[in-house]
């Protein structure tokens, strides 16, 4: 027992050393891409930066399977790890490559075909037509490099090497800042010189996944039997599909919503819908952050045939995840308008609203979102996938009527909430099935408890709209408020005695490295 306990330590302390790099990662590129794009915002103007974010968003309709082919490798890589099956971890690392290098073609012939017959019908200014066009081209290419680093992401975060990975985000954050300030000294097209910029940096962050992985590990050095090369093609390409259903319903819902506000509104109603979906998501960079890191652990744990130990992690994925994404959202909420105007030189008109409401679907969201991880581990996701890509899509049912009724073009983003609140109860019914968790145990731990919660922090932080003047003052002070309330909260209401002595140990020796570390350094 004691083996096992210290074994959990080991294992707890080192997703705690991935979060600790993650979230380095996350502060640093949160707070340079902010800039940034204040920065852009300022240089393009906000009919560029509409259309930039319209084009964005269309291509990303059909860039959907990324995050969901990322996640398919890697549950099968973090699956054969904890089996401790090197070969069976060669074989799918090898042909998750080829598979990533056959979906970029794909995604590349597919995009550039419904652009030739849609383009004209999004409501672009006719002089600006030419350079959104080229941009669009930009973004098609970077969504391939994007695409074929999928296998590399997949294989450093299935060795939870989190360090590296958030090197090279950095770095990726920082080099979108240099294009930013160029942007200012540049003497041609702006968008255009932006669009062909940032596909070079994904080009760059591929090469340096590549070259890493080369470098690193020995899969590179494995040769894989035709046999398990079709059945494991095959196997992940059939996992990698249904993952996707929910993505894509997700980002149609997100996006055709865009393609809409664009007809009804032009390019400055699309311009704040983009800063709102920008800081939706720099927040969720926050809240997954933790995800990331101790989603191999989940996946390693169903491998083991650890049942118990993946609903325990998919449970504590559920809360962290919210109290992270809380922590962030609660002062900014309250104090929205006030960042915006420190943020942007100019705000669009909505886009405090659009911001508040966006950022409120997603808490509702990561409420039950680790519970999709032990969905994932589990493998049987096929009708989860499609039931919530289905809930998913009634958004734009919803949308559509409020048009057609003649609603404000605003009220459309409250159907965000209502799509968010139906899918946090199919995937509770789902993880209650596939998972064996107890129902009133889900409720209790993952909705209840936070919710309360969140409520009380939330109601505490807001004292100090009454008490203090509008600036900055106030911001510190909410976020102080929040802050403290938060923690008491983590203590007395959110964590057990057992979850709370456990995450205490966990800090503890993951203390106890970081200065055993740089002991050795000196």
């Amino acid at each position: 027992m004691t083996n096992r306990n210290n074994n959990a330590i080991q294992a707890g302390s080192k997703v705690a050393f991935n979060t600790f790099a993650m979230y380095t990662k996350v502060v640093i590129t949160v707070g340079v891409t902010l800039y940034s794009t204040r920065i852009i915002l300022n240089e393009l103007g906000e009919d560029d930066f509409g259309a930039f974010n319209l084009i964005a968003g269309v291509v990303g309709m059909l860039a959907f399977f990324n995050g969901a082919v990322c996640v398919s490798i890697q549950r099968y890589m973090s699956q054969a790890m904890g089996m401790n099956d090197k070969e069976r971890f060669y074989d799918i690392f090898r042909i998750s490559v080829r598979l990533g290098f056959l979906l970029g073609i794909l995604m590349v012939i597919v995009i550039e075909t419904l652009v030739f017959f849609f383009f004209d019908q999004l409501n672009i200014a006719p002089d600006r037509i030419f350079a959104s066009k080229m941009v669009l081209h930009c973004i098609v290419l970077s969504t391939f490099f994007s695409i074929i680093s999928i296998p590399y992401e997949a294989n450093i975060f299935a060795h939870e090497d989190m360090f590296l990975i958030s090197l090279i985000f950095i770095l990726e954050s920082f080099l979108k800042l240099g294009v930013a300030i160029y942007l200012i000294y540049s003497p041609f097209d702006k968008l255009i010189v932006y669009g062909l910029l940032i596909a070079a940096i994904y080009m760059n962050s591929t090469v340096l996944k590549r070259f890493y992985c080369r470098y690193k590990y020995d899969e590179h050095k494995v040769k894989i039997k035709k046999k398990q090369d079709r059945r494991f093609f095959v196997e992940i390409a059939k996992f990698a599909g249904w993952t996707s259903v929910e993505p894509l319903s997700r980002i149609l819902s997100t996006q055709v919503i865009a393609v809409i506000l664009n007809l009804f509104g032009g390019t400055v109603v699309n311009a704040a819908y983009g800063i709102a979906n920008q800081v939706n998501g720099q927040m969720v960079y926050f809240s997954s952050t933790f995800l990331s890191a101790i989603n191999p652990q989940i996946m390693k744990s169903e491998g083991q045939s650890d049942r118990e130990r993946t609903v325990r992690l998919s449970l504590l994925a559920c809360k962290i995840s919210f109290l992270l994404l809380s922590f962030f959202t609660i002062p900014l909420i309250i104090e929205m308008p006030y960042v915006l105007d420190l943020w942007l030189k100019n705000v669009p008109g909505n886009t405090v609203l659009f911001c508040r409401i966006i950022l409120f679907s997603t808490l509702i969201s990561q409420l039950t979102y680790g519970l999709q991880s032990g969905i994932q581990a589990v493998g049987r996701i096929r009708n989860y996938q499609m039931i919530s890509g289905i809930i998913k899509l009634l958004v734009l049912l919803v949308t559509f009527i409020l048009f057609k009724s003649g609603w404000a073009l605003h009220i459309v983003i409250f159907t965000f909430i209502f799509v968010e609140v139906i899918n946090l109860v199919i995937r509770s019914q789902f993880a209650i099935h596939l998972l064996g968790i107890n129902g009133k145990r889900l409720f209790i731990d993952v909705l209840l408890k936070p919710v309360l919660a969140f409520l009380i922090i939330f109601a505490l932080s807001q004292l100090s709209v009454y008490i203090v003047a509008d600036g900055f003052i106030r911001l510190m002070t909410t976020t102080a408020l929040s802050s403290f309330t938060l923690l008491l909260a983590i203590k007395f209401i959110i964590l057990n005695k057992d979850e709370y002595q456990k995450v205490k140990n966990i800090w503890l020796d993951f203390i106890k490295r970081i200065r055993d570390m740089l002991h050795l350094n000196k």
